[in-house]
């Protein structure tokens, strides 16, 4: 029982900082891709409003790392065995959710749109990925909180 605990904790670690490092992927990929289209950026969101909805679409994505900073750190602080907190799964769960209807928007544009077709596929496994570590983190803790009840008991 004790090495299923400690093997879940180890997971648990695991999925805390690859939730940390996808995070700070989407911030990468946000920031290249507004220099790569800032053409087309400015062109749809006009000349004057556009360092407006560079600032405010940028912070949005920089409080979204943050944010899984804190699910990551959290989880690897439980896989440490240091605190539990309801709070990041409650985080993580509603960030699937988003990363699940993400993935269906990109599956649907890549059955309609064949241009940028290795993009799409690359942007299609990342996100998938980050989606099953975070359901992987979600489970890891619940899994976890049940190891240390039969453990205590």
């Amino acid at each position: 029982m004790e090495t299923k605990v400690r093997r879940t904790q180890d997971n648990l670690f695991i999925m805390g900082t690859s939730v940390i490092v996808f995070g700070l992927w989407d911030l990468i990929k946000f920031t290249v891709y507004f220099f790569v289209n800032s053409d087309e950026i400015k062109q749809a969101s006009g000349e004057k409003y556009f360092m407006l909805s560079v600032i405010v679409v940028w912070t949005i994505f920089f409080v979204s790392f943050l944010l899984r900073c804190f699910i990551g750190f959290s989880a690897r602080a439980e896989g440490k065995g240091k605190r539990k907190s309801i709070l990041y799964l409650i985080c993580a769960g509603m960030i699937a959710l988003v990363y699940f209807s993400i993935i269906v928007f990109e599956v649907s544009y890549f059955i309609t749109d064949q241009e940028n077709i290795i993009t799409a596929i690359v942007t299609l496994i990342i996100d998938i990925t980050s989606l099953v570590f975070l359901v992987e983190l979600i489970v890891n803790s619940i899994k976890i909180r049940k190891l240390r009840k039969d453990v205590s008991e």
